[in-house]
């Protein structure tokens, strides 16, 4: 994840200048800096179903990802418990509609089965991404 831009910078810039890192813009505003976040990511079903089911449906390194553009920060391995309750309580967009998407396929299928779940999740929904957003 890249670093936002120095604010040194973004304080220099001239009114109604835009300043974009990759990772943010930022907007001149009445001589005040604003940071616009654009950390988002797409993250396919398969991934967010380890956060969602509790089952570890693919590796740590993809959930710290998630996590990462969620809070905006890197994420260590002993911290994701923490952070996956914090996330079943606050219940953000990307979360719930993850949820009820998975909810809805073991509904649908009437399994709880990983390994089916698995392969449906590979076969049926391999296309499928949600957008997870940092959260503000």
């Amino acid at each position: 994840m890249n670093t936002p831009i120095n604010e040194e910078v973004v304080s220099t810039a001239t009114f109604g200048e835009d300043i974009e890192d990759g990772n943010a813009i930022y907007l001149k505003d009445g001589g005040t800096a604003v940071k616009l976040t654009k950390n988002k990511a797409f993250f396919p079903l398969k991934q967010l179903f380890s956060i969602v089911d509790g089952r570890l449906s693919t590796s740590i390194s993809d959930i710290q990802s998630i996590f990462g553009v969620y809070l905006g920060r890197s994420v260590f391995t002993h911290e994701l418990p923490e952070l996956i309750d914090e996330v079943k309580s606050a219940k953000p967009d990307w979360y719930m509609q993850a949820r009820w998407l998975i909810e809805y396929i073991k509904w649908r299928k009437h399994t709880e089965d990983f390994v089916k779940l698995m392969e449906l999740l590979d076969k049926d929904f391999s296309n499928v991404y949600i957008m997870v957003e940092e959260k503000l």
